[in-house]
């Protein structure tokens, strides 16, 4: 399964650390019957050729050996692969990513102009090129595995395909196929979620989703048809889909483990989910504003940046705010919802973060400017 790991030159390739020789032995450690083994080397595999979002030159070489655990049965937490290797397929270039940022530029300026720091860019460039190419070879054995047994296999199978929207075509049949069929609540809201990134918006998809949501009654499948719906109509989503999205926020107790399971996760559900109700736009979600205040306290810290930058999206990006707008301009609700965020504890417990998303609709950045802004008389600006 694993005898060609030996046939490359690992040495010569790098990752985030430097040379990649670490890499055949953390690929044949996945395959250990000790659970721990498994997940130091998973761990490794995230620090190396996935770091942070980034992929490299020997990210595309460990793609086949991956793909080859997959088809071996013994292989415990295949899974755990699988979503590895959308996020490798999903991988990103460092510079390319940090070219774009203000404080890299004054920094770098002078050396973004050089042929030297283009070549490298190009070369990062290439590993990512590589890095996609690889995972993809691997689409027929992703989509074999939809009819496994293996329900977590199922679910995790969902969300790599869904990274392939070169391929939506061949992937949309087979997991229409799958949701005819699927008997598993926490599989079918995957296969859900991944029709909905793979299918453009047009009328006759949304009504599939609408009509799923009319036919459901597992709160799960419920809430990705919800989901779905947000994504592919975002200020048209349907007023069932919101109403299911804003009850699924005031009581998430019902789904959040069961949320909490699925690769699709990116904090806790209500977090998640009031993301996807930010989509809706103001008209339709505008009332869910005091719920998602009040959520702000009760859930993760990351979850809360989440909830702020929903409750934002939803009050002050249509119209966009006018960043030379002063205290007085604020509508009842806008005032309502910098109050909540203000006092949030956990909403600043990512400070940094938390000031990146008001400097992003072009309003006071910190605590004390925010309390200093809202105080009545004044006439101070962002």
């Amino acid at each position: 399964m694993l005898e060609a790991l030996d046939r490359i030159d690992w040495s010569a390739l790098s990752h985030a650390y430097g040379p990649a020789d670490d890499v055949p032995g953390l690929i044949r450690d996945l395959a250990s019957s000790a659970a721990e083994v498994r997940r130091q080397a998973m761990h490794a595999l995230y620090g190396n050729i996935w770091h942070q979002g980034t992929v490299y030159e020997a990210t595309a070489y460990a793609v086949p050996f991956l793909i080859a655990l997959l088809q071996e049965e013994s292989v415990p937490d295949r899974d755990e692969i699988l979503v590895l290797l959308s996020h490798l397929a999903d991988g990103n270039s460092y510079l390319d990513v940090h070219q774009h940022l203000g404080i890299f530029q004054e920094l770098y300026q002078d050396e973004m102009q050089t042929p030297e720091f283009q070549e490298k860019l190009e070369g990062e460039l290439s590993g990512v090129r590589n890095a996609h190419r690889a995972v993809l070879e691997g689409i027929g054995v992703y989509g074999d595995l939809l009819d496994h047994p293996d329900r977590k296999l199922r679910v995790a199978a969902t969300y790599t395909l869904a990274g392939f929207t070169e391929r939506a075509s061949q992937i949309i049949p087979r997991l229409q196929a799958r949701l005819a069929r699927e008997p598993d609540a926490q599989v079918a809201a995957g296969l859900l979620l991944s029709l909905s990134v793979l299918v453009t918006p047009e009328p006759a998809m949304v009504q599939f989703f609408v009509d799923r949501l009319a036919s459901e009654d597992r709160s799960l499948v419920r809430l990705a048809a919800a989901m779905a719906l947000a994504r592919l109509a975002g200020t048209q989503t349907p007023r069932a889909a919101v109403n299911v999205l804003v009850q699924t926020i005031a009581n998430p107790a019902p789904l959040a483990a069961l949320y909490q399971e699925l690769p699709w996760a990116n904090g806790d559900v209500v977090g998640d989910t009031s993301l996807f109700l930010a989509r809706a736009g103001a008209p339709a979600a505008g009332h869910a504003i005091p719920i998602l205040i009040q959520a702000l306290e009760q859930v993760s810290a990351f979850s809360a940046l989440h909830i702020a930058e929903a409750l934002l999206a939803l009050t002050f990006a249509d119209p966009p705010w006018n960043q030379d707008a002063t205290a007085q301009d604020l509508t009842a609700v806008q005032r309502q919802v910098l109050t909540g965020i203000g006092v949030s504890s956990n909403a600043w417990r990512f400070n940094v973060n938390m000031s990146e998303i008001l400097q992003a609709f072009g309003l006071p950045d910190w605590p004390d400017k925010l309390q200093k802004f809202l105080e009545p008389g004044t006439m101070q600006q962002p």
